[in-house]
């Protein structure tokens, strides 16, 4: 993602923040605190975990997977967070802090 469109991205999450008309931001943010959460439990820099397990945190079930899979990837291109896939798993750590 190119500079100018994460500015973008990140000013209108910003601004969704006094401003709210829809969920988008606070689900990035759900889904951000959850890898932090089971990050912290796993004692390491990291946590390993599937997007089925974080989309049953943030909605309660799996049926918004795609949505999810789509939080990570958002949150991976501002370079909140990095995701790797291992032998059978997937290692995600946190980056830097939420500031938007």
């Amino acid at each position: 993602m190119k500079q100018e469109d994460k500015d973008r991205k990140l000013a209108y999450l910003r601004s969704q923040k006094d401003n709210p008309t829809g969920g988008y931001r606070q689900l990035l943010i759900d889904t951000y605190n959850c890898i932090s959460d089971l990050t912290v439990k796993s004692g390491n820099q990291y946590c390993r975990t599937s997007c089925a397990d974080i989309c049953n945190v943030v909605y309660g079930n799996t049926h918004h997977i795609t949505m999810v899979d789509k939080y990570l990837y958002t949150l991976k291109q501002l370079g909140y967070i990095s995701i790797k896939e291992c032998q059978g798993y997937t290692q995600m750590e946190i980056l830097k802090k939420i500031d938007f």
